[in-house]
């Protein structure tokens, strides 16, 4: 009696992330890569066909900045053809998609988020320039209105996980913190991270009058 043997060539996973935030964008591909997979940003098309060379193209991330002009037509031929999955990622004040990219398979909204030197916060961001230009935070009402922010490691274990979520098709993912802060909380932990003193004001009503402490 024969026998016969077969070979079997598997190709590993491959993920390609197109703009956001630098060091979001470098974290997700460092725990893509934890993750076994061959993930890059590309600058080149060649660093594309580099990665197909021994890797399947399974996942293509794109947030709404990334250079659309260069690489959309390479995007759309890899949806187009089957071989990649795309995966839309933005801020919840953000717009919803890349509009000229076809409709995506997932959908990754996020919240605020903070990391050691990067941020995306509407909040944080207007706090910036208060302390920069006189040492102030400017906090609207009693400031116990509560906002979402994460870390920006949680965010990044978050939107791996969204992304290796087995997809049916159409799914939307909202990550954000479930425990929320008030806005008058994260005042204070801003101002005692702080090495130098910077004053709370709370602007009451429409004429901007404030008190602060």
């Amino acid at each position: 009696m024969s026998s016969r043997s077969f070979t079997v060539e598997t190709r590993g996973q491959g993920a390609l992330v197109f703009g956001g935030p630098s060091d979001l964008r470098a974290k997700i591909i460092k725990k893509l890569k934890g993750q076994g997979l061959s993930a890059i940003s590309p600058t080149s098309h060649e660093e594309i066909e580099s990665v197909r060379e021994s890797h399947d193209l399974d996942y293509i991330l794109t947030f709404p900045d990334f250079e659309k002009k260069f690489f959309e037509s390479t995007i759309k031929t890899l949806i187009s053809s089957g071989e990649s999955t795309l995966i839309s990622i933005f801020h919840e004040t953000q717009e919803n998609r890349v509009s000229t990219l076809p409709l995506p398979t997932k959908t990754i909204i996020y919240s605020d988020y903070l990391g050691e030197g990067e941020y995306e916060s509407e909040t944080l961001e207007s706090w910036i320039g208060g302390v920069t230009k006189n040492k102030t935070i400017e906090i609207s009402g009693d400031g116990l209105e509560e906002i979402s922010i994460l870390g920006i490691n949680d965010l990044t274990s978050l939107i791996v996980l969204a992304v290796l979520a087995p997809a049916r098709g159409g799914e939307t993912y909202h990550l954000g913190n479930p425990a929320g802060i008030s806005i008058l909380n994260l005042a204070y932990l801003v101002r005692t991270s702080l090495t130098f003193k910077i004053d709370l004001k709370f602007v009451l009503g429409k004429e901007g009058r404030g008190v602060t402490v």
